[in-house]
């Protein structure tokens, strides 16, 4: 009897609740500043779901370094004759 005595409690201050917000007694009292940054957490939130759904990145590949090149080593007069003068 108790735990349905404490559910209509609750019920009744979520009623209660609804009817304060319908009838409008807090019209105006919300700061665009307080809009913007629950804005800002809730797409950060999502940006951060967003990027812990990417996958997974090979350990081996974060390792690795480039391959080295080669080949012989170019100097400045043979990647562009037209530039270079020597004088």
């Amino acid at each position: 009897m108790a735990t349905y005595r404490a559910k209509l409690q609750e019920q009744n201050a979520l009623s209660e609740e609804i009817v304060e917000a319908m009838n409008g007694i807090n019209v105006g009292a919300v700061d665009d500043q307080e809009l913007e940054d629950e804005l800002e957490a809730l797409e950060q939130e999502e940006l951060d779901t967003k990027m812990l759904k990417t996958g997974t990145v090979p350990a081996d590949a974060i390792q690795r370094l480039p391959n080295v090149a080669n080949g012989e080593r170019k100097s400045c007069r043979s990647l562009s004759p037209r530039w270079y003068t020597d004088t």
